[in-house]
């Protein structure tokens, strides 16, 4: 199997560490050798293994708020060179900007956007573009493990909790009364019902000083995970494809011949590589178009039959159908 192939729905193995400690602090510790012994790398774990432990836990623990517990194990060196460049980053500002340009390194399938509202709040923005069943509970636990994980490095940058800390999810993939927990546990409230999940944070905080900052240990990590993404950009065919998507403003015309050829391989080839990995290219242009139109969409200038012709639609109601699909709601419900 080729480079681009085993890297491609990859993740960091920092999430297997805080996995482990959570589950060796309830006493299960053969997770420890379950996940060493896991392929690819020593830095890049399956992600189809994470959702086989993640699985694994949530039967073993019979305990719902594990993956908010394990958030807490959090420290500047679980996602090595990623979560020290945020530790050590001058501001709550430019942690943010930092984790949404380094993102690709936690998970390719998981893309990070920075929006900021007309007021001037900043917003983190999460589309999954795992391939698999949204409705799959493994999958919205790692949702609110990614969410919980995030929020956590957030507020340990600061080390005096922030206090404007918002996380809206889709859905809640456990018992309503647990929500409290991880309010209390990440000092954040949760919201849910949203058409994103998101991290919300209040202007007033943004320019906030972190504490860890260093000018030196700050640049020199930055080199440091720009060459890893760099590299992982060239084995990673789902990064590949965005790269190429990313290229075009519009998306009309656009389909997995013209990909697979700027990849210079075949559709047939660029389909079986994403089959392997439980995808399409279908799936990966559908989830690529929901990102897209988010964000046009919260564009105050850009009506949905301007977005519906940009992401590559006949009409505005074809678009909207397919929007409804993908979150649950039409444009005009959620914008």
């Amino acid at each position: 199997m080729s480079a681009v192939e085993t890297l491609t729905f990859s993740v960091h193995a920092g999430w297997f560490e805080l996995l482990n400690k959570v589950a060796s602090s309830m006493n299960i510790d053969q997770i420890n050798s379950y996940s060493n012994h896991l392929p690819i790398n020593h830095h890049r774990k399956d992600l189809h293994q994470l959702r086989n432990l993640l699985h694994h836990l949530a039967k073993q623990l019979n305990d719902p708020v594990f993956a908010i517990k394990a958030a807490k194990y959090i420290h500047p060196l679980s996602f090595s060179s990623f979560s020290l460049v945020l530790f050590t980053a001058p501001t709550v500002q430019q942690l943010l900007l930092n984790a949404v340009e380094y993102a690709p390194l936690l998970g390719s399938p998981l893309r990070l956007t920075y929006h900021q509202t007309p007021t001037g709040d900043a917003e983190l923005w999460l589309i999954n573009n795992e391939p698999f069943n949204k409705a799959s509970h493994v999958s919205h636990y790692g949702i609110l493990f990614y969410m919980s994980v995030l929020t956590e490095l957030i507020q340990q940058a600061v080390r005096t909790p922030l206090k404007s800390v918002e996380v809206k999810l889709i859905e809640w993939p456990i018992e309503p009364e647990y929500k409290v927990f991880m309010e209390q546990q990440l000092a954040c409230v949760v919201s849910v019902d949203s058409a994103i999940q998101k991290i919300c944070i209040r202007r007033s905080e943004l320019s906030i000083l972190l504490p860890a900052h260093e000018p030196d240990l700050y640049e020199s990590q930055q080199i440091l995970v720009r060459k890893q993404l760099v590299m992982l950009g060239k084995k990673d065919i789902l990064l590949q494809i965005y790269k190429y998507l990313d290229q075009h403003q519009n998306l009309q015309g656009i389909n997995g011949e013209k990909v697979a050829n700027s990849l210079s391989v075949s559709f047939r080839t660029l389909n079986r590589r994403l089959a392997q990995q439980g995808s399409s290219f279908r799936l990966v242009l559908d989830k690529y178009k929901l990102e897209k139109s988010l964000i046009l969409l919260d564009k105050n200038n850009k009506s949905i039959s301007e977005v519906a012709y940009q992401m590559g639609f006949s009409d505005s109601s074809c678009f909207s159908r397919s929007f409804k699909k993908w979150t649950g709601y039409t444009p005009k419900t959620k914008f």
